[in-house]
């Protein structure tokens, strides 16, 4: 029942918006009076595809400034601001321009948590920050709409851009899990709930500095997370296995990655459903060049893996099993030469230089075990 909630509540958010656009249009300027400023249907329709284009990446740079706006504010520093592929990094005191692409996420802004006791972590700002910026963005240009003298075209950009503002204020501060990735009121909500999670929240933004910096996977100090206990319902809580998961495999421990990925992957892990595929990946991996028993086969070729690889083919760990795969289960070297020269193009750009190298390395593992 809950996956036809999600989008049952989109739908109904599109509508609403689609109302309130029709709504605010008839309340500024009525129909005759934009064909009495020359515009006709096609343009009208034209003018309006063309501002969600212009009004769609410009509220999603609002949105990810606010995190970096109120993060700043509030302690935080700088370790990278993604726009689409395009991610500016921090590393090593420099500013780097990079590629790296998320499914599910059109924007991210990461930062370093200030060195305070966790349980003074302001959290909730740094999360919520893309969420108030949207708003307030939207009530500015409709307190411009308002105040100022605009024509036609302008009057339908700045309500286009409200509605934009508006619409990711709302997906983003209902608290939801997608399949791809949870949203900033989902975070804020798990962290209040259980303050004991802000620790697992604040060591991701840790290790993304330290990944920013170049260091591998297996070299994250990550030796006292270990020997806790933890409950993969709650999010942060995953989230950490999964650091301990990659960290087991860049040190090429594949027991170890397996027990993990077993957990991970539970009905009862907050794990979102592509994260899940992905360590499944990684075990079927792990699995190859074990010769252990392929128990993960059956998932790595089941349809909606195959849909989702399809989408994070510039993702490292999603080339580096496809290569294994097909050298060691297809025997086709040709394909994975391909696979190793697509892997070669998308790492010159990637933004963890540590990450490559460990990625590399797995793969050349299995080049020797087809030896």
């Amino acid at each position: 029942m809950k996956k036809y909630i999600r989008p049952v509540l989109s739908f109904l958010l599109v509508m609403v918006i689609g109302f309130l656009f029709g709504f605010m249009l008839g309340f500024f300027v009525n129909l005759e009076s934009l064909a009495f400023d020359g515009m006709h249907w096609f343009t009208l329709i034209l003018v309006i595809c063309l501002a969600f284009y212009i009004a769609l990446p410009i509220q999603i740079l609002v949105h990810e400034g606010g995190h970096l706006l109120f993060g700043l504010l509030t302690g935080y520093r700088f370790v990278s601001f993604r726009l689409f592929s395009l991610v500016l990094t921090r590393s090593n005191g420099h500013l780097k321009l990079k590629r790296y692409a998320l499914c599910g996420t059109a924007g991210q802004c990461l930062m370093l948590p200030p060195i305070l006791n966790h349980h003074q972590h302001p959290y909730l700002l740094y999360n919520l920050g893309g969420i108030i910026l949207n708003l307030a963005s939207s009530f500015i240009m409709l307190l411009c709409l308002v105040v100022l003298p605009v024509n036609a075209y302008w009057l339908l950009f700045g309500l286009i851009f409200c509605l934009v503002g508006f619409y990711f204020a709302v997906v983003n501060a209902l608290p939801a899990a997608s399949p791809f990735i949870n949203n900033d009121g989902r975070n804020a909500l798990e962290i209040w709930r259980h303050p004991s999670e802000i620790e697992g929240f604040d060591l991701q933004l840790m290790v993304a500095g330290k990944l920013a910096k170049g260091l591998r996977p297996g070299e994250l100090p990550l030796d006292p997370y270990e020997e806790k206990t933890y409950d993969v319902s709650l999010l942060m809580s995953a989230a950490t296995l999964m650091l301990l998961e990659a960290r087991a495999l860049d040190r090429h421990d594949f027991s170890t990655v397996l027990f993990y990925v077993a957990r991970l992957t539970d009905k009862s892990s907050a794990v979102p459903v592509l994260y899940k595929h992905l360590l499944e990946a990684d075990a079927l991996y792990a699995e190859l060049v074990s010769n252990a028993s392929l128990d993960h086969l059956s998932s790595w070729q089941a349809r909606e893996t195959r849909q989702l690889m399809k989408k994070m083919k510039r993702h490292l760990s999603v080339l580096r099993t496809q290569f294994a795969y097909a050298l060691l289960y297809e025997n086709d070297q040709a394909k994975a030469a391909k696979i190793r020269q697509r892997f070669e193009k998308v790492a010159r750009m990637h933004p963890h230089p540590g990450e490559v190298v460990s990625e590399r390395e797995l793969m050349d593992l299995a080049v020797c075990c087809k030896k």
